[in-house]
Formats: structure tokens, C-alpha cells, sequence
């Protein structure tokens, strides 16, 4: 609204997030170069919490002994049968079901730093799953050996990124897209300096996967273009 009103030059959206139907008067005018579009696995290290045990740590807390831990590098399939998965996407959870039925998957709410605090401090969970841009444009990293590090970032996490042929992002996962009205030639000019080609074609060609159901049914998709990442 604050662009129709002119209130606004122009309005910066999560591309997966950007309704395919945009309003009258207002147009996609760039995206820029989008991240990796892979998802990541966050779990516990087994490591971590052997050393805290044997520290007999002062901020021992209720049920801390009840956690569990995993090695680093785990995939779906390393998990013990009926791990509880958290997420509250439900592209997410219909691709963990397909690739382990004994999952049990929950919902899971919060920011990341909380949904992260929440799987380091609940032994009920054993792990979720975020996008990798996401956690990139956090200034989070992921160390070779697995670890999860960044400000806010609870002791103890190790991160698994997850290929494509195990779960497909939502169609403009890890892209950016920029929102102009229609007939605003100045900001135009600008956005096409922003503008990433393969990722504005790419995010065409998704957007045709949704035409017919929208948003409202769990769907995914990735496409490349050559060598593109």
C-alpha cells in the first residue's frame, strides 16, 4: 500500500514470500543474485555434551542430562527411528515423511535464535531444519567440521546442509525480490543495476509452477540454469 500511496520508492520482499499475482500499478523489477537455495539440519553434538557432562557444569538445568547428542555430518537417514523433527513448514514436513515415515515432526515457532535454543534445551526434539540463506544473512556459519556459529548461536549445535535430491526448497528460496510501481521509470533505472538475469528468469519459471494452486498447497521446486547456483 505504501507504494501505491507513494509512500514508499520501493518495497524489498522474500521472493518465496511475493504473492505470484502482484497488484495493479506495481511490477517486479529485480532480484538479485540469490543465495544457496539448500535447507540445513540443526541438531545437537554429541561431543559438546559429553564435555559438559564431564565438567559437572554450575549452570546445570532440569533435564540436561536427558538430551541427545549426534555426531557431526548426520543425514536424515542416520537418525534413530522415531526421532521428532521440528518444523512448521509443511513443504518440510511432507519431504522428511517421504524420506522417513517414522518421523514424528512438530510444530516448532520463534525466530532462529529461539527455534535454536529450543532444539539445544529440549530433549523431546532432536533437531530442525532452516534455509541456508536465512541463516547466511545472519552472519551465521557453518564451520567444515560441521559446527554452527554466530552471535546467538546456543553452545552445542552442529548444521547439516541438506542436498536437493533429499528436500527441494520452496520455489525463490534464497532470492531477493525488489517491488516498484509500474510506472516509476527512476527507480527502474536503479533496480536494473541490482538485478541478477538467471535469478529474475529462474524466479519466471517458478512462479508458472504456482500459477494454478498459488501458495496455499505445499509445493517445490528448484531450477538452474547451466552451472548456476
Amino acid at each position: 500500500m505504501a507504494l501505491l500511496k507513494n509512500q514508499a520508492d520501493l518495497a524489498v520482499h522474500s521472493l518465496k514470500d511475493l504473492p505470484t499475482e502482484i497488484p495493479a500499478g506495481l511490477i517486479l523489477a529485480a532480484t538479485p543474485k540469490r543465495e544457496n537455495v539448500r535447507d540445513v539440519l540443526i541438531y545437537r553434538d554429541a561431543e559438546f555434551l559429553k564435555k559438559r557432562a564431564a565438567e559437572k557444569s554450575q549452570d546445570w538445568s532440569p533435564g540436561q542430562d536427558e538430551l541427545r547428542g549426534y555426531k557431526a555430518g548426520m543425514k536424515l537417514s542416520d537418525f534413530p527411528k522415531g526421532s521428532t523433527i521440528a518444523t512448521s513448514s509443511t513443504r518440510r514436513k511432507e519431504q522428511l515423511l517421504a524420506a522417513r515415515p517414522d518421523f514424528k515432526i512438530v510444530e516448532i515457532r520463534g525466530n532462529v535464535p529461539t527455534r535454536m535454543q529450543k532444539v539445544a534445551e529440549r530433549g523431546e526434539l532432536d533437531a530442525t531444519i532452516f534455509a541456508l540463506a536465512g541463516l547466511r544473512r545472519l552472519n551465521f556459519e557453518i564451520t567444515s567440521d560441521g559446527k554452527l556459529l554466530g552471535d546467538a548461536v546456543p553452545d552445542g549445535l552442529l548444521a547439516t546442509i541438506l542436498d536437493l535430491d533429499v528436500m527441494l526448497p520452496c520455489v525463490g528460496q534464497g532470492a531477493i525480490g525488489i517491488e516498484i510501481r509500474a510506472e516509476d521509470e527512476r527507480i527502474a533505472k536503479i533496480c536494473e543495476r541490482l538485478n541478477h538475469f538467471n535469478t529474475f528468469s529462474l524466479r519466471d519459471g517458478g512462479a508458472r509452477i504456482f500459477t494454478r494452486d498459488g501458495w496455499r498447497v505445499p509445493k517445490s521446486g528448484c531450477g538452474l540454469r547451466g552451472n548456476y547456483r
